[in-house]
């Protein structure tokens, strides 16, 4: 809608004789179309004669002679012209001919019929939410609506990038990754945007997800030494709770609550 399309007008299966000239009848719906730009290709030699009448209130006639005795002898394009979109929807538009071979006499010649055209907005992208978010684990990154039900949710990549699509509106984003404290923010996506979020680093050491990373924490560690249970202790993911996961506990002991994102 609003955008502009060049359509041509052709004569199909001209016989050999040729024909002096051709009158055109256009119709369309002037409420979905507006026609301009009606230009004559040289279907009638280089130099032919045109007569247009209209457009107006949805139709037009193009008159077309040749000079000095040309005439079309092949099939061509006789006439191109501009339509603009002015309301969204299915409409149609159709040409009929009448020629003439210089007989004095015009002969209605068959149509290809009324064609279908559809008038619509120019789609737009769907908006998108990007970002990173560093953990040592896997991420998921989740999209929640004013009811806190799901909007959208994805595992982030191995480097912690993302991308989230989900309906234009305003939205709470979270990052989570089993043993370390959260990352929580809003996110607005807007259509044909894309949104980035700040690049955000977890802490790692809130092995019982209780939002508080403390000596309950370590115990845990002590607990799983030197297994892999319970997971959520193995904070650097290399498949074995020991002093490393405590190190990395404890460059975040005390810190509790989500970071804002």
């Amino acid at each position: 809608m609003g955008q502009f399309a060049t359509v041509s007008v052709n004569l199909n299966n001209v016989p050999t004789e040729g024909y002096t000239s051709a009158e055109f009848t256009c119709a369309y719906d002037p409420a979905r179309l507006e026609v301009s730009n009606i230009v004559t290709a040289s279907l009638f030699g280089a130099d032919p004669v045109t007569a247009i009448s209209g457009p107006q209130n949805g139709s037009f006639i193009v008159a077309i002679a040749g000079s000095h005795g040309s005439r079309a002898t092949t099939s061509g394009t006789a006439f191109t012209f501009d339509v603009k979109g002015l309301q969204d929807g299915l409409t149609q538009f159709e040409c009929t001919a009448l020629v003439s071979n210089g007989s004095n006499t015009l002969v209605r010649i068959l149509s290809l019929g009324a064609a279908n055209l559809t008038v619509g907005g120019i789609p737009t992208s769907a908006p998108v939410v990007t970002g990173q978010v560093i953990a040592g684990k896997p991420i998921t990154i989740n999209l929640y609506n004013a009811d806190s039900s799901v909007a959208a949710s994805v595992v982030a990549n191995a480097d912690g990038t993302f991308n989230l699509t989900a309906p234009a509106g305003t939205y709470a984003i979270a990052a989570a990754a089993d043993g370390f404290l959260g990352a929580q923010g809003f996110a607005t996506l807007t259509d044909g945007v894309v949104s980035t979020m700040p690049i955000v680093s977890l802490a790692a050491g809130d092995v019982d997800n209780n939002g508080v990373i403390d000596q309950f924490d370590a115990m845990t560690i002590g607990m799983g030494y030197n297994t892999i249970i319970p997971p959520a202790a193995d904070l650097n993911n290399d498949g074995t709770i020991n002093v490393l996961d405590l190190e990395l506990l404890a460059r975040n002991y005390r810190k509790f609550g989500a970071i804002a994102w």
